[in-house]
């Protein structure tokens, strides 16, 4: 069965009410979902948009990606729109998570590179790095999520509409976020353990630009599952040659197609004649076309 956005608006129903403060999703919620989409294949297709904006220029920039599970293995394809040869996939990443092996493909070039895994953190560790986190960023920026009433059907489930916003606590931390997303009951795909695709493993952290390397924050909120629709904007705010400067990202995603059909076994294998070289370039799938100006 594949479900669409299109199949799913037919049952579409919404709420409006007052906003609420978010109350605190236990764990239980997130393993609460529809046990079909938690056994057997899954292919979850994504439409990622990036637009950067600052005083002088505003770029976009456009991603597909779509992820297969099947058991342990996972393939990650990654499709850029706006090129000629569009229509098929463009690089693949394919992982086996009990083998902790895997590759990098270049379906264009036809080339292909082995990678390794140096393993999983446990949920122990995991934890403890959320806390060291959230630490860090508690004193600098503070964060508060709300959640609405509304409910919206996403491929036959009912997401939580919640809203999250970050600002800055000092006068050296000026930047501020905001999260706006819809979230159903379900782990994200893959095939990690279970504790990496949901919980405070994918708690929703901000980048922010700043005149040295990006900052990332993590004072944000811990989701009740997958992201069908998400809209993440960071306005960075910063000094730089003695000018005040503000950029503006904004990145939405959106999940286009959820399917649960039997999957090719060969989708997790390195196309044959392909040629095996020794690493790929690590901006291989950002290819230059996707960046274009308006």
């Amino acid at each position: 069965m594949i479900l669409s956005e299109r199949s799913a608006l037919s049952v579409n129903a919404m709420f409006k009410s007052e906003m609420k403060p978010a109350k605190l999703f236990a764990l239980c919620l997130v393993l609460f979902c529809c046990t079909r989409l938690l056994a057997g294949d899954l292919k979850v297709k994504q439409l990622v948009t990036t637009t950067y904006k600052t005083s002088e220029s505003k770029r976009t920039a456009q991603q597909e990606q779509t992820i297969y599970v099947q058991g342990t293995r996972q393939r990650l394809d990654y499709r850029v729109p706006d090129t000629p040869d569009a229509r098929q996939p463009h690089t693949a990443e394919i992982l086996d998570c009990q083998k902790l092996s895997g590759y990098r493909v270049d379906l264009r070039g036809r080339k292909y590179a082995e990678v390794r895994l140096r393993g999983f953190p446990t949920e122990k560790q995991v934890l403890a790095l959320a806390r060291r986190q959230e630490s860090w960023a508690k004193n600098r920026y503070a964060a508060r999520t709300v959640e609405s009433a509304e409910r919206k059907m996403f491929f036959g489930m009912a997401a939580h509409h919640i809203i999250t916003t970050i600002y800055g606590l000092t006068p050296n931390e000026r930047s501020e976020a905001t999260i706006d997303g819809w979230y159903v009951s379900l782990p994200e795909a893959g095939c990690s353990p279970a504790y990496m695709r949901q919980g405070p493993a994918i708690e929703r952290r901000v980048p922010f630009l700043s005149p040295g390397a990006g900052k990332t924050v993590y004072t944000g909120f811990v989701p009740p599952g997958l992201a069908v629709q998400e809209t993440v904007t960071t306005i960075s705010r910063f000094e730089q040659n003695g000018f005040n400067n503000e950029v503006v990202t904004v990145v939405e995603s959106k999940v286009i197609e959820l399917s649960e059909e039997l999957l090719d076994g060969a989708l997790f294998n390195v196309p044959e004649g392909f040629e095996k070289v020794d690493r790929l370039p690590v901006d291989l799938n950002v290819p230059r076309a996707a960046l274009r100006t308006r």
